[in-house]
């Protein structure tokens, strides 16, 4: 579990041996984190790019294969703000992620690769950031007008997705 969920503290004084296994918990509890959010939209959103960060706790997703050419990551990011929501295990609910586009400099009438990238930070607890691969499936269908239904992992993709994160070494 992270610090803050844990109640754990650490001072200055702290030896190096328990700094170690403190960094090694948090690790582990993250990377696990990242890797199931980010397979999940993967299988949800086939074509979308997931960046598999080593020392952040954010991911960058890139729609540039799947969404409508004009498609403008600032622009959803503003509806998911304002008006976008989609019902989530009977909730209704909306996704808040970064534009990537003010993350880059580009000289004049070049193309901004930011342009359809968003970044999703891992701040959440584990059963809320859960929701977020449907949660943005779904959100950034309903923006392109297009069905969001197919954005809901059934019982036999869980079965596959777990099999395949369960898979993986999260130290």
């Amino acid at each position: 579990p992270s610090a803050r969920s844990s109640g754990a503290h650490l001072q200055a004084h702290e030896s190096h041996e328990k700094l170690q296994e403190w960094y090694k918990q948090q690790r582990a509890y993250y990377k696990k984190m990242i890797v199931e959010v980010s397979e999940e939209i993967k299988h949800l959103l086939p074509g979308a790019i997931v960046s598999s960060p080593d020392a952040s706790i954010y991911s960058v997703i890139d729609v540039k294969n799947i969404a409508k050419p004009d498609f403008d990551s600032s622009k959803f990011v503003l509806y998911c703000a304002h008006e976008g929501k989609v019902e989530v295990e009977g909730k209704e609910l909306t996704l808040l992620v970064a534009p990537m586009a003010g993350f880059y400099t580009v000289t004049e009438g070049e193309e901004n690769p930011g342009r359809t990238q968003m970044r999703i930070a891992y701040v959440e607890t584990p059963e809320n950031m859960k929701l977020v691969p449907t949660l943005f499936c779904k959100l950034l269908k309903k923006y392109e007008g297009k069905d969001p239904s197919a954005c809901e992992c059934r019982e036999e993709c869980q079965i596959k997705l777990r099999k395949k994160i369960d898979g993986r070494e999260f130290n």
